[in-house]
């Protein structure tokens, strides 16, 4: 009767109050379903209750693993002070324990066996809040640091390398100007000296006097590589015949924003028993700094015959400076050498003129 009474007492105080017999009409119903109905289609208090315990330690467990987390990216941050000393987490955090009043570190605490469940220490979570504000205030993100700085390595090897090939451009150049100014004191030499052939020589079979005529047509060149960066190759091409008495050598057209020109010029040389090779320099003209060198080809004309082959010759480019930028490239010529008595040309006073 005590309980009834009491039970009583506290549902007239109780908004939407319906009585005992409602309450244990609801309790009697409830326990009904839960015995007779399939767990798939009723749910009981019981089991509710049990759920939502399950789910609260699931939270539970996924804030400890996001503090965890947290903690990790962290230790990815430190502090810089000017000399090159990083403070990084893990030390910020014995400051912290030592000046609040003898923390333990984290991995100790593992190693010892932690505290109780539940429990976060001396500090706890408001202590790793505080040393996450300080990081994000006063950190650096050591990844990114590395990344900057394997940045700057980069741009300093890459500098590097531009004086490298600077110098060795200057130097190739110097080398070619040293070249230059020696063929022009030579060739100088060459005039001013009178040579006189010595009487016992066979005449008209002199190694002085010509063996034919050198007729070259310089037809076309293709795939050749673009020397600058912004604009296009402008080609020509410098030619001369080996040997002591093959001085001349020809420059021919430049062809403009091409890089498969055609030329379509002829050349001729007087051929001396010494005479070997033609050497065919390929080069990209430059309006404002000095002209490229684009390779170099080779004809050999120990194979040529007095009449010009019905199939361009095809030479490769050389230059082992641009290797893969010019193995693809050719340069299409045709040659033919006639002998001299042959040719309808005659030599006088060192010149070659038509008979």
């Amino acid at each position: 009767a005590i309980l009834v009474d009491a039970y009583a007492n506290v549902k007239s105080h109780t908004e939407g109050s319906v009585g005992l017999v409602s309450d244990l009409s609801s309790v009697l119903a409830h326990e009904a379903k839960r015995l007779l109905l399939p767990g798939s289609s009723f749910i009981s208090n019981q089991q509710l209750k049990q759920r939502l315990l399950q789910e609260k330690e699931r939270m539970q467990q996924m804030q400890k693993v996001k503090l965890d987390i947290s903690k990790r990216m962290a230790y990815q941050r430190a502090i810089l002070i000017q000399g090159g000393v990083k403070v990084s987490y893990q030390e910020l955090e014995q400051f912290i324990g030592k000046t609040g009043g003898g923390r333990v570190h984290p991995v100790e605490e593992k190693i010892l066996g932690g505290e109780e469940e539940g429990e976060e220490g001396y500090g706890g979570a408001e202590e790793s809040e505080a040393i996450h504000n300080l990081l994000d205030r006063y950190g650096e993100d050591l990844s990114e640091l590395q990344d900057r700085r394997n940045q700057d390595f980069k741009l300093i090897l890459e500098i590097e390398n531009m004086r490298r090939l600077l110098s060795m451009n200057a130097l190739q150049n110097q080398l070619v100007a040293q070249q230059k100014r020696i063929v022009q004191v030579m060739e100088g030499i060459a005039h001013q000296s009178s040579f006189t052939i010595p009487e016992e020589v066979v005449e008209g079979n002199t190694s002085s006097d010509p063996q034919g005529l050198l007729t070259l047509k310089l037809l076309s060149a293709e795939h050749l590589p673009k020397m600058d960066l912004l604009r296009s190759c402008d080609p020509y091409c410098i030619l001369f015949l080996d040997g002591p008495g093959s001085r001349d050598s020809y420059m021919s057209g430049v062809v403009r924003k091409n890089v498969n020109p055609t030329w379509g010029e002829t050349f001729q040389w007087r051929v001396f028993s010494s005479s070997s090779t033609v050497t065919i320099s390929v080069w990209d003209k430059d309006n404002i700094s000095k002209d490229d060198l684009i390779g170099t080809a080779y004809l050999d004309i120990s194979s040529l015959t007095s009449s010009f082959s019905d199939e361009p010759i095809a030479l490769s480019i050389e230059n082992p400076k641009f290797y893969k930028k010019i193995k693809s490239a050719r340069i299409f010529v045709q040659a033919k050498v006639t002998q001299m008595e042959d040719s309808d040309v005659q030599v006088l006073d060192g010149e070659i003129e038509d008979m």
